[in-house]
């Protein structure tokens, strides 16, 4: 069944050159991730770096600082051999937990993906975002990467998960002793061991592999950052909301209520997806633009190489009887959006009447 079927392709100049149901709200999928990715980038600034510090004082480990996205085994392995002149007297690990509220689910998710990848808790302080290999039974440190490549299933507490893996990193084993805690700013001004994420990577991340749960990390943080309180979803999507009516789009056309674009409450038109992408390039941002991937690359591993010459960046999106693509094309510098919704149509049909779309549209100008 066709369902829905609208597109948006825009010229170099902003106009419109080829539509359909452009003005139509339709379910964005993870096309969301380039609006929620691209105004941290503005707020955050380019050269922004995440900070977790990990600090021991008393016998107690202290973690603190931003959210650790991007922390997989081999690189918690690390900060523990660095720790580990300090393990002898270290007998409980406290997490500051403080920098995002304890709301692990966002609004209109489906609670029926609570145990796939996809949709893990939103949590601070994780490992392999929080996903652990399926069926492998014992594993080790090392075992944690990948996510995105691997058969993996989240864990069921992401905090007890981190401590326990930090704590096998400096003591061998998984047994610890942890709590959660507030800020604390007598351990903070003394410093630790840092490590540090740069939001290009992490954004890098987000649009190359549809990756939700650091969307939905640097969606929340994004109210911390702006507030100076628990990065939260509400005061996060307002934010965006404001920041995208002085861009001079009209919020009565928009609906947002996360990062990632796992609510089906999100609402957005091909034609404002589309003009989105042209105001990034309006702005001189092509840096951002170079971060979505490339045909061949990513969720577009095995999409659209046909058209390489044709220069594309593109964030691919999916849910069920929904498909979408927006991105830009170099060649003729056109900005596009295209959303299928409601269709039952299986989801490699979809993906090729989308593919066909922009095949159509590009090869015709």
């Amino acid at each position: 069944m066709p369902g829905i079927v609208a597109y948006t392709f825009l010229d170099k100049d902003g106009n419109v050159i080829s539509s359909k149901n452009s003005e139509i709200l339709l379910t964005p999928a993870s096309n969301l991730k380039i609006v929620s990715a691209y105004i941290s980038y503005k707020i955050l600034s380019r050269d922004f770096l995440f900070k977790t510090f990990f600090k021991v004082k008393d016998g107690i480990l202290y973690v603190y600082g931003d959210p650790t996205p991007l922390l997989d085994g081999q690189k918690l392995e690390e900060i523990g051999e660095d720790l580990v002149y300090d393990s002898t007297n270290i007998n409980k690990i406290i997490l500051d937990t403080s920098v995002l509220d304890s709301k692990f689910y966002g609004k209109g998710w489906s609670m029926d993906n609570n145990n796939f990848p996809y949709q893990t808790k939103i949590s601070p302080f994780s490992v392999n975002e929080g996903c652990v290999p399926l069926n492998k039974g014992p594993f080790d440190l090392h075992d944690l990467n990948d996510v995105h490549n691997r058969l993996t299933i989240p864990v069921k507490n992401q905090s007890g998960f981190f401590a326990r893996c930090l704590w096998k990193s400096i003591k061998g084993n998984y047994k610890v002793s942890y709590g959660l805690d507030t800020k604390n700013s007598e351990i903070e001004e003394q410093g630790g061991i840092a490590f540090t994420q740069s939001i290009k990577d992490l954004i890098k991340h987000i649009e190359t592999y549809s990756c939700n749960f650091s969307a939905e990390i640097l969606t929340k943080y994004l109210s911390h950052f702006v507030y100076n309180k628990m990065g939260n979803w509400k005061d996060s999507t307002s934010f965006i909301l404001e920041y995208l009516v002085k861009m001079g789009f009209d919020e009565s056309e928009l609906a947002i209520v996360d990062g990632s674009g796992l609510s089906r409450l999100n609402l957005l038109s091909t034609n404002f997806l589309a003009s989105f992408i042209y105001k990034i390039l309006q702005n001189g941002d092509n840096e951002f633009i170079d971060l979505l991937p490339k045909p061949g690359l990513g969720t577009l591993s095995n999409r659209l190489k046909e058209l390489s010459e044709f220069g594309i960046n593109a964030k691919t999106g999916s849910l069920s009887y929904c498909s979408s693509l927006t991105g830009f094309s170099r060649k003729h510098g056109i900005s596009f959006s295209i959303i299928v919704n409601n269709s039952k149509d299986k989801p490699e049909d979809l993906t090729a009447e989308v593919d066909g779309i922009l095949r159509k549209n590009l090869t015709s100008f």
